[in-house]
């Protein structure tokens, strides 16, 4: 149908109009429903319809061959080709007579519309122009026609002649491109703007259009200012009998190229996402099924309130800790403390036993490893770190990492960043470490088996977690919580503990801690038959006369004595024939350690 408004296409197709009615062509803009936009004066006359009686016309009622389904073959075909030739029959005004025209269908704005160019078909094989003649003495050709026509195209169009010298070019690529074209100028040949031409045969091109109307590839041209600009061509004759000249069609894909590089790196970064709540989520799984801890810390013990403090001290900061005690006494439990009451509550906490991973694949389990880094490398996986990220990771038993893996912890500790195995690109992470030890770390620094700058990078707040034997108010909350727990999983109903077996637990020394005391409970649980807690099969290993923390002193006192004692015999000589470091067989240099760390001055 007619539109009055004027967009930019619609003044365009104006312009084509006025372009073929100076070269003789009848001409109609037609849209994909059939509607006409647009015709000139030519045709008007050819078919007798005036601008009003076109008014609310459609292609059908015109041409006889047209129908909807020939419609949809004529737009796809020029969709693909840009070009389409074909004959039918019009219907002139009244309805009566018909004319049989040759049509030309173009598509030159975006597809949005297509031009059809008319001549009528005469009997002896030729063709003429109904309209009156043309300006231009000599008689139009579809070059001629063209070229006037693409000089309102947002493409790029070249004539290109033999061996890729430019004929002619449009406006528009002469304002993109900005250099002078032609004999004696700055560029006369294509290939001076595109050297991905210089690949190609131009007797090739020639032989190939030949069998095909339009060959379509990429390349990339070079302006004036070394701006490289990604574009798609469409290279095709505009004179079948003119296998000499090539028309080429440069159209700027960068939007395009842009655009679908967003979408990789969205892509990607979903992949990435969705991988890493994968292993999130995995991480969590095996968390689950490990041996299940307290759920929450139990403790009636004036002697742990020092260490519940640090813990409320200490969560709400992004502080390392590093929780230090004997194995069993629940160093996991304070790490999971400290995180269910920081600001990190929400996001993954996640554990690496070091001394249950074998050394060879801690560093992958950490850092993630690319696809193909090593032999059995057949994913990306994304490490506990990447994992961990905005969260909290628990490195426990950090005395058994490697030396080589010590160096790389501390560069995420200072710096905030690693690399997968395989890869090159830093990556950056925000996550609280929490460390845990049963060893001695300052004795192993002596000793050159960890390194001191990690070392003191860890022990930024030290949390010394008491033994049971320290705390033994807390047997009896602690047995309450290990039956009712149990009782659940078991689907017991055990409610009385034999006073005399509880003595039994109060004067234990419990060497395994509170893991061994929940064992204990868990035994005696599986061979109750009653109501009552079954301690039956249960002898205490030692005998608490001998073993009593009461009869010993503390472990630091000892250790303090006993160098004293030995720096005494040596008349405090450190070195040599006759020392304290030859009595107690220890280095120099772990003495030293040992005697800063217990507070023993050197005379």
């Amino acid at each position: 149908m007619m539109k009055s408004s004027k967009t930019l296409q619609e003044s365009q197709a104006i312009g084509f109009e006025k372009v073929a009615q100076t070269f003789g062509l009848s001409t109609f803009w037609f849209d994909r429903l059939g509607n006409i936009h647009h015709f000139n004066k030519n045709f008007e006359t050819l078919v007798g319809y005036s601008l009003a009686d076109l008014k609310n016309k459609q292609v059908f009622q015109l041409a006889i061959q047209m129908t909807y389904f020939r419609l949809r073959e004529v737009w796809e075909s020029i969709e693909a080709e840009h070009y389409l030739e074909w004959d039918d029959e019009f219907l002139l005004k009244g309805n009566i007579q018909k004319v049989k025209l040759h049509c030309w269908g173009l598509d030159l704005f975006d597809n949005e519309l297509a031009c059809c160019l008319v001549q009528i078909e005469e009997p002896n094989g030729k063709t003429e122009t109904a309209s009156a003649e043309p300006l231009q003495a000599e008689p139009y050709t579809m070059h001629d026609f063209t070229i006037a026509a693409v000089e309102s195209t947002n493409a790029l169009v070249f004539w290109l002649g033999n061996n890729f010298q430019i004929h002619y070019l449009n406006d528009r690529a002469k304002l993109v491109l900005d250099y002078d074209f032609g004999a004696g100028n700055e560029i006369s040949s294509f290939l001076q703007i595109d050297e991905s031409f210089a690949n190609r045969s131009w007797d090739n091109l020639r032989q190939n259009l030949d069998k095909k109307r339009r060959i379509e590839v990429e390349g990339t041209l070079v302006n004036r200012m070394g701006h490289h600009i990604p574009v798609e061509y469409y290279l095709f004759r505009l004179n079948p009998d003119d296998p000499n000249h090539i028309c080429l069609v440069a159209r700027d894909i960068s939007e395009k190229i842009s655009q679908e590089e967003n979408l990789r790196k969205a892509l990607e970064t979903v992949e990435n996402l969705s991988q890493k709540l994968t292993t999130e989520n995995v991480y969590l799984k095996e968390e689950i099924q490990v041996y299940n801890k307290l759920d929450n810390i139990v403790s009636e013990s004036k002697a742990y309130q020092k260490v519940l403090r640090s813990i409320a001290q200490v969560a709400p900061t992004n502080s390392t800790v590093l929780i230090l005690g004997e194995t069993g006494t629940g160093k996991e439990l304070i790490a999971k403390a400290i995180h269910s009451l920081s600001d990190r509550n929400e996001k993954p906490f996640l554990k690496v036993n070091c001394a249950a991973l074998p050394h060879d694949i801690m560093e992958s389990e950490l850092f993630g490893h690319e696809k193909g880094a090593f032999t059995g490398a057949f994913e990306r996986r994304i490490g506990r770190f990447e994992a961990a990220d905005s969260g909290t990771l628990f490195l426990d038993e950090i005395g058994e990492m490697p030396l080589d893996l010590q160096a790389k912890l501390l560069r995420v500790l200072q710096e905030r960043e690693f690399e997968r195995i395989g890869s090159h690109h830093p990556i950056t992470v925000n996550v609280r470490i929490i460390a845990a030890t049963n060893k001695d770390l300052g004795a192993m620094v002596a000793e050159g088996r960890f390194r001191e700058d990690l070392y003191y990078r860890l022990n930024v707040f030290p949390i010394n977690n008491i033994p049971l034997r320290e705390r033994t108010e807390d047997v009896r909350p602690l047995v309450r919580h290990f039956v009712k727990k149990y009782n659940q999983q078991m689907g017991k109903k055990i409610n009385e503990v034999c006073e005399s077996d509880m003595k039994r637990l109060l004067t234990y020394n419990f060497p395994g801690n509170i893991r061994e005391l929940e064992n204990i409970i868990e035994r005696a649980i599986i061979l109750s038959t009653s109501n009552k807690l079954n301690f039956s099969d249960w002898n205490m290993p030692l005998n608490k006369s001998t073993y009593d923390s009461r009869h010993l002193g503390k472990f630091d006192s000892m250790q303090k004595d006993y160098i004293l004692s030995a720096l005494d015999l040596a008349k405090w000589k450190i070195v040599g024939k006759g020392s304290a470091t030859e009595l107690l067989g220890m280095s120099s240099k772990a003495l030293h350690a040992k005697m800063t760390q217990l507070g023993i001055a050197t005379h």
